[in-house]
Formats: C-alpha cells, sequence, structure tokens
C-alpha cells in the first residue's frame, strides 16, 4: 500500500494544484519532478489550459467592448428623451421623436449583432444538407427593398449547384452579414452580385460589389469585433465581418476579402 501512495503522490498533488486554481484564471501545472508516464498527460492538460485561457480572455474582451459600445447609444437614447420632454410644442416634439427612432433602431441592430455573436460563439446546432441557391434566393429577396432604395443591381450568378453540409443558421448568418455590408457601402446606382462557384479547393460563396472597397492594410483588422475603418461611413458597429468570421470558422470554412479585378469594389 505504501509503495503505492508514493507512486501516486504526484497525481494526488497534481489534483490537489487544479483544485487551489481559480475558475477564471487557471494556470500551467508544474511539470518538475513528475514521472515520465505523467508528464505527457500534464503537458496535454497544460495545452487545455492555454486554450481555456485563451477562450476566457476573449470572452472578457468581449464583454469590455460590447459594455463600451452600448454605453454611447444608450446615453444618446437618454439625452434625446431629455429634449423630447423640454419640447414646447408638438411640432418641435415631432422633430425630435425621429432622432429618437433613429437612436432606438440603431441600439436594437447592435444588440441582434451582439446577440448573434454570442449564439454563433456557443453554437452547437445539428447539421444540415443546405440548398445554397434556395438559401441565398431568400436572402436576395429580404434584402431587395434596401437594394432598390439605393437603386442598387442586386443579382445572382449561379456557376454551380452548391449543397453544403453544415448549420443552415450558421451559413444564412454569414452570408447575410456580407451581403449587408456590400449594400451598405455600395453607392446609389452600384452593382451587387452573389455568386456561387467551385474550384478545386472547395465550395465558394462571393459577395462581390463596386462600393468603395477595402484597404489592404485594413482587411484582416476588420474582421475583429468593433473594429472600423477610419474613413468608414454609417453607423456600422464594426461587427457584421466579425460575426461573419467567427460563423464560417465554427463550419469549417473560411472569410476572405479580395479586391474586385474589373475596378473599385471588394469580393
Amino acid at each position: 500500500v505504501r509503495i503505492v501512495r508514493n507512486e501516486l503522490a504526484p497525481i494526488t498533488r497534481i489534483a490537489k494544484n487544479l483544485d487551489a486554481q481559480p475558475a477564471d484564471r487557471p494556470q500551467a501545472i508544474p511539470d518538475d519532478g513528475l514521472p515520465d508516464e505523467i508528464t505527457p498527460f500534464v503537458h496535454a492538460i497544460n495545452r487545455l489550459l492555454a486554450r481555456v485561457n485563451l477562450l476566457i480572455g476573449q470572452q472578457r474582451r468581449f464583454v469590455a467592448d460590447a459594455a463600451h459600445e452600448l454605453r454611447s447609444p444608450l446615453t444618446a437614447l437618454s439625452l434625446q428623451a431629455q429634449n423630447l420632454t423640454r419640447a414646447g410644442s408638438l411640432d418641435t416634439m415631432r422633430e425630435r421623436v425621429a432622432p429618437l427612432q433613429n437612436g432606438i433602431e440603431r441600439a436594437r441592430h447592435l444588440t441582434e449583432q451582439l446577440l448573434s455573436l454570442a449564439r454563433t460563439q456557443a453554437s452547437t446546432a445539428e447539421e444540415s444538407t443546405v440548398d445554397v441557391a434556395i438559401m441565398v434566393r431568400e436572402l436576395i429577396a429580404e434584402y431587395l427593398p434596401l437594394a432598390e432604395a439605393k437603386s442598387i443591381d442586386l443579382g445572382l450568378e449561379e456557376r454551380v449547384l452548391l449543397f453544403l453540409r453544415g448549420s443552415r443558421e450558421a451559413l444564412y448568418l454569414i452570408v447575410s452579414n456580407a451581403l449587408e455590408n456590400a449594400l451598405k457601402y455600395t453607392p446609389e446606382g452600384g452593382e451587387v452580385t452573389l455568386r456561387l462557384m467551385s474550384d478545386e479547393y472547395g465550395d465558394i460563396i462571393e459577395v462581390v460589389d463596386n462600393g468603395p472597397g477595402i484597404l489592404i492594410s485594413e482587411r484582416k483588422r476588420v474582421l475583429d469585433a468593433f473594429y472600423r475603418t477610419p474613413n468608414a461611413s454609417g453607423e456600422g458597429s464594426g461587427l457584421g465581418l466579425a460575426i461573419t468570421q467567427e460563423a464560417a470558422t465554427r463550419l469549417g470554412g473560411t472569410v476572405s476579402l479580395h479586391e474586385r479585378p474589373e475596378g473599385s469594389g471588394l469580393i
């Protein structure tokens, strides 16, 4: 019994070390003085703890960024509501209602995007076979009013029939965010095309626009949550492409940004 106890002492020490650690800041287990048979197991645990630490750090940054992003529109809404109570006439009140409604809509959209990102990060959706052509036609119908309001030619170029295995919700989220971004930044009278294609590396869904494009130096950064390019117009939150990137990674795919060869714009 004593021999067994001595041999198992390192495992007992490791267990106590793990139990004593704070759940939100796990640290690597010291591997000095361990039997050779246990060392690979401890190294595997340490690699797992490193990944957990990385995820916790990402969550902390996300919560901090989300709180910061929500603070500004909520403060603006509070001020606009106060201004509304000070309106001296019905006409003045009507004038002040419009920016209040716009502020509420921006806050609602930001909240929806934050929830979408959180759902994507925690996604355990069941896989199914997605008919991509049917899905993108639904998206085009959904975004057609926005395209028509800006006189944008929104179309579909279907070079192949695509059937992808994965979460339909995640795939819909990916393409809808890319499409919404394209329509948002493409000028009036422009063009946005959804293109379904395939090559020797796999299946491809492209969203092509003839807007201002994105500088090469900015293309990686725009995939980060809450980042917006210095010359970005509109009231975006910088979450659309981050959600797209996260959802694509969960599906085992990638997101990439390219210059449009025919002129200005982005693919």
